[in-house]
């Protein structure tokens, strides 16, 4: 097959020849009409300093071999021997017409899959599929509605690059042959300095975590809808563990000529509408989303926020010797983060791990991890024309598709013990991290910008607005059954400044997230607002549009229960540093937290993270003091 794997640049994966079938080919023997050779295919990278083996031709009319490498029967013009001289501009989607199908004909006038899938997704950013081999490949219909042929035998593993076989990527993993031959371009790997994507290495061992990996790149595409001409139907196509994409496939192809539009609804910038990937597993344990959406529990949920971090001997060992974010950036590294605590405590929800100064580095920002001092922006914004650096527009997928993707595989890793959390940070909080520099006791310099600079304050915070909201919709396409937005910062803030610069972003914010969360059929998923601080906009944030309200320690429960009255669920509140107690001391004070909320409605948690230099016994202390209060609270009352 034909595979495309163009990133943000237009160029391929590093190291992978890239061939593209041209749509015009015409059919076999054409009668009483003269007839031209088909052109030459386009490939979109120069050759290796080492060709690649030859390969016997593949089924769908594609070359297994770069012209002019050994064994490479294909005789193209002098722009195709030299690719230096650059490739040629691939058609327009649906702007080519395939020749009439004939029985018997060959390969000829047969559109490949993979180059009615680079149809579809022309845009820069899309992720080719390569389904080399398997049933995958082998249910794929010739698309121009001609008979089927049978496909030839699966090919032999091209040769790889060092790289490659450095990662165990010339076969294996997804059966047929599908990492020996897979687009290298995985969605969303790109590296966070210098705008670099991943080697080989990297992206095969990436894929090498997907129980599926097929099913997960196709997953990875976006689905479009096709309107056909001289009709008012539109048809959609979408991935849902891969099945439904080539289900899609099989349905009858567009019409010459026919247009690709994206759905009025759920418009995305790197195109198209997503839908949740399927296949995972059922979910045993759902008492924090029943808690969540007001439902009667048996006991009350409970997790912590940081519960994956420093207190757990194992996180250190992990973590040792890795840098902060090259750890957000790996999928395997999250995913195992996320489930140490799981393996120690009986909580009811995971929450995945990675950090909220992601999306500063989605806008172009540079974060780095300082030992002893935190996250630090080498150069924060300080002037108003700095936001002229910033990335107007974002693809998420393609910038921070990372963290999709180890929302996904912890998903399934999870086996539905639990559900899991995705988060971002709120406006406010990603502006004064961006505008500090790093961590502040006074926020000033963030604050300043409020009253200097209101107009330039609101473009930011309007722009962040915009890529959480995106953001926060890919976690849920990716996997995520519960959103959470942390307004950190919150208590820097007066009334007044929170009125202004901080709760229209967190409302734009829920609105935003469920408004294309239902144009894109994704599951409307419960929704918490954690403004640490904020006590005096309680009532505020129990009307923004989030089932619920996370509380920090400084407030009693009755006091915030009458101001977010019954129609939304409260969580946290039990000071961090209780847990320093001794283990008899920490079930009383979770005893007294329970009858002050209640055991309905309500999600224990603590005010704010777990410290590095707590004792995970004691953890384990507070987890179980919950489900056992509770449990016998609910059967008393």
């Amino acid at each position: 097959m034909c595979p495309r794997g163009l990133g943000r640049s237009g160029r391929a994966s590093t190291g992978t020849w890239l061939r593209v079938c041209n749509p015009r080919r015409t059919s076999g023997a054409a009668t009483g009409s003269s007839r031209r050779a088909p052109p030459a295919p386009t490939y979109l990278l120069p050759p290796r300093t080492s060709a690649p083996a030859a390969s016997p031709r593949p089924a769908h009319g594609c070359s297994g071999t770069p012209p002019g490498a050994p064994g490479s029967a294909h005789r193209g013009s002098p722009s195709h021997r030299h690719p230096e001289r650059g490739p040629r501009p691939l058609p327009k989607a649906g702007g080519g017409r395939a020749g009439p199908a004939t029985p018997g004909r060959g390969q000829s006038g047969v559109r490949c899959p993979l180059r009615y899938l680079a149809e579809l997704h022309p845009e820069p950013g899309a992720v080719a599929v390569l389904l080399a081999g398997g049933a995958e490949a082998a249910a794929l219909p010739h698309l121009d509605g001609g008979p089927r042929r049978p496909l030839a035998a699966p090919r032999r593993p091209r040769a790889v690059p060092d790289a490659e076989q450095a990662a165990g990527g010339g076969g294996g993993g997804g059966g047929g042959g599908v990492l020996a031959d897979l687009v290298l371009h995985l969605p969303g790997h790109v590296a966070q300095r210098g705008g670099q994507r991943p080697g080989a290495a990297e992206a095969l061992a990436a894929l090498q975590q997907e129980p599926q990996p097929a099913q997960h790149l196709v997953r990875s595409l976006p689905a479009r809808t096709h309107r056909a001409p001289g009709t008012g139907h539109r048809h959609r196509e979408e991935e849902g563990g891969g099945g439904s994409v080539l289900a899609g496939l099989r349905q009858t192809p567009p019409a010459a000529g026919a247009r690709w539009r994206r759905p009025r609804g759920g418009r995305r910038q790197d195109g198209g509408a997503r839908a949740a990937p399927k296949g995972f597993p059922k979910l045993k344990n759902d008492t924090f989303l029943r808690a969540a959406r007001g439902e009667e529990t048996e006991h009350t949920p409970v997790w912590c926020m940081r519960q994956a971090g420093r207190y757990l001997p194992e996180f250190r060992e992990t973590r040792a010797a890795q840098d902060f974010f090259a750890t957000c950036r790996s999928p395997k590294l999250c995913c195992e983060l996320t489930l140490q605590p799981l393996r120690r405590f009986p909580l009811d929800a995971a929450i995945i791990f990675s950090d909220i100064l992601v999306v500063p580095q989605a806008l172009g920002m540079e974060v780095v991890m300082v030992p002893g001092k935190g996250p630090t922006f080498p150069e924060p914004l300080k002037e108003v024309e700095d936001l002229l650096k910033l990335r107007k527009k974002v693809d998420v997928t393609a910038e921070l598709g990372y963290v999709f993707q180890a929302i996904t595989l912890t998903r399934h890793s999870l086996e539905g013990k639990v559900p899991l959390i995705g988060f971002s940070g709120a406006p406010w909080t990603l502006m004064s991290y961006m505008i500090e520099g790093g961590g502040s006791t006074t926020m000033s310099k963030a604050k300043s910008w409020l009253y200097r600079h209101p107009e330039a304050s609101h473009q930011l915070l309007r722009l962040l607005a915009d890529v959480v909201t995106d953001y926060l919709v890919g976690q849920v396409a990716a996997g995520a059954q519960a959103l959470q937005l942390f307004e950190s910062h919150a208590g820097h803030l007066g009334p007044e400044q929170f009125q202004e610069f901080a709760l229209p972003y967190i409302r734009d914010i829920a609105r935003g997230v469920k408004s294309k969360l239902k144009a894109e059929a994704l599951p409307l998923v419960p929704m918490i607002i954690f403004a640490k601080d904020a006590h005096y906009a309680l009532g505020d944030l129990a009307q923004a549009g989030y089932e619920v309200v996370g509380l920090d320690w400084t407030i009693r429960p009755q006091e915030a229960r009458a101001q977010t009255g019954k129609d939304v669920t409260l969580q946290g509140n039990l000071d961090p540093c209780a847990l320093y107690a001794p283990k008899e001391k920490i079930g009383e004070l979770v005893k007294k937290m329970l009858e002050g909320f209640g055991t309905q409605r309500y999600i224990a948690n603590l005010g704010h993270g777990l410290y590095p230099d707590m004792n995970p016994e004691h953890v384990g202390a507070f987890v179980e003091a919950v489900h056992a209060h509770s449990h016998h609270i609910n059967k008393h009352s």
